[in-house]
């Protein structure tokens, strides 16, 4: 569908790079003309017969202007008859083009159904497998998107990189581990992880304090990492060395994340987000306004939008063409602790994005409108975690501390301090599957999709 309302035939494939590419209008001039598809329709020439073309007729002759031999009166009346008619053919256009938008987006959420239907009885009734080994709370995991491997990252000072068998195999406890921990440093908490398919082995020393995040850019040539030292640091994937050294935040600095392969964006304690670029020595673009510390930002899968989120209760979207933010997003009780954009996906046009807050919800948001979409309660069906009422959210158990997006974008996951996982359809909202996890000891820090999206990988205290 077009923007002026119009349905237009495609003639290149979709791509969010590229303006996209139509048919050209047809030869008839007339902008009110009814839409082109529908006429071309075979059920609805059938239907209009040999009626068309007496139909044409009557609507040429009295369209047609009146002749000099017309009274004014008469051609007044013309007039009035051919505006009405426009006027008609407008409203059944635009009638015509609401019912197909219409039924696009009940097919699109039909297909969606169709997934979590199919998806929610293995989220109900799949043995959960257990990566025993860790000695201290494992604080978070990552995918590999290329291999059946996921990493995770503990307080015991390592990391870990499990294989995952296919279903009805049991898992292999036999983990590749990786140290962070020497004699000189003593044992050190693995709080961030990043995969990169090169295979690199370089120790990186230029922080003067714990490193809180770890990010690759999308060549893979370059590495940034960020500290409580309140500085980003952009290393040489291949030499290791310290490429250059951003020191603009007055606190900690507590997340980054890459919009292209030589600029990134960094948020901290401070309240700020700087936007820097490898090279220069002063930040592109500054954004400040949240009224707490800023706890997670990301760009969207365009790079067009940077999403923050603060302990102000309030996340935030910006772009580079402002030092304003585009939107501030109201609606959360308490601290924002996470957020993600969904995949970008062929049908969808308007970026999405998750925030997860400690007022025990989640919320999706419309980063075009600003609107919420949906707001997801924290709620199961499991006896022991109900949901958090107003006079008790945020209290323990109730955070939501994670959310992700299934690759699809058709499901999006969160999880709660108090080991509640619920899974939900992102076109209305609707909880399709709840874990079982009430029975381990700890609470959840971290969920992720596996590529394929057909696993859920979930970091606990206590070891697992």
């Amino acid at each position: 569908m077009h923007f002026d309302g119009t349905l237009k035939k495609c003639i290149a494939p979709f791509s969010l790079l590229r303006p996209h590419e139509c048919e050209p209008p047809p030869a008839d001039d007339d902008e009110d003309a009814p839409i082109s598809a529908l006429e071309d329709r075979p059920a609805q020439r059938a239907a209009q017969g040999s009626m068309s073309k007496k139909e044409d007729t009557a609507t040429t002759t009295t369209a047609a202007p009146p002749t000099s031999g017309g009274s004014k009166r008469d051609r007044r009346d013309a007039k009035r008859a051919a505006e009405r008619e426009k006027r008609a053919r407008r409203e059944s256009a635009a009638a015509d083009a609401a019912a197909i938008a219409k039924a696009i987006a009940e097919s699109e959420a039909a297909m969606a159904e169709d997934k979590v239907e199919s998806l929610a009885p293995k989220l109900a009734t799949v043995d959960v497998m257990v990566y025993s080994g860790h000695k201290n709370d494992v604080f978070v995991c990552s995918w590999n998107p290329k291999y059946p491997v996921v990493a995770t990252g503990s307080g015991d000072g390592t990391a870990r990189i499990w294989k995952v068998p296919p279903d009805g195999v049991e898992p292999d406890l036999d983990p590749i581990v990786l140290p962070h921990a020497d004699e000189s440093t003593g044992q050190k908490d693995v709080t961030t992880l990043d995969w990169h398919v090169s295979e690199l082995t370089q120790t990186l020393r230029q922080h003067a304090g714990p490193i809180f995040g770890v990010r690759w850019n999308r060549k893979g040539d370059l590495l940034v990492t960020i500290s409580i030292d309140r500085s980003a640091v952009v290393w040489d994937a291949v030499s290791g060395e310290c490429r250059q050294q951003f020191v603009f935040h007055e606190s900690p600095v507590l997340d980054v994340d890459w919009k292209d392969d030589i600029t990134f964006a960094s948020c901290g304690a401070d309240r700020a987000v700087f936007v820097c670029k490898v090279g220069n020595h002063e930040p592109i673009r500054s954004f400040v306004g949240h009224k707490g510390e800023i706890n997670v930002l990301r760009w969207d899968p365009t790079a067009t939008y940077l999403a923050s989120c603060s302990d102000d209760c309030t996340a935030k979207i910006w772009t580079m063409e402002s030092e304003s933010p585009l939107w501030e997003l109201v609606g959360h009780s308490r601290q924002i602790y996470s957020l993600r954009w969904a995949p970008a996906t062929a049908r969808r046009t308007s970026p999405l994005l998750a925030t997860a807050s400690f007022d025990g919800t989640a919320r999706l948001w419309d980063a075009v409108s600003g609107a919420c979409l949906h707001v997801l309660s924290a709620a199961t069906s499991l006896p022991s975690l109900t949901a958090p009422s107003s006079s008790d959210a945020g209290t323990p158990g109730a955070d939501v501390w994670a959310v992700a997006f299934s690759p699809d974008a058709a499901l999006v996951a969160t999880a709660t301090v108090g080991r509640a996982v619920r899974v939900f359809r992102v076109a209305d909202g609707t909880a399709v599957a709840d874990a079982d996890l009430t029975h381990f000891a700890g609470g959840i820090y971290d969920v992720a999709w596996s590529p394929a999206g057909s696993r859920l990988a979930v970091t606990l205290s206590g070891s697992n």
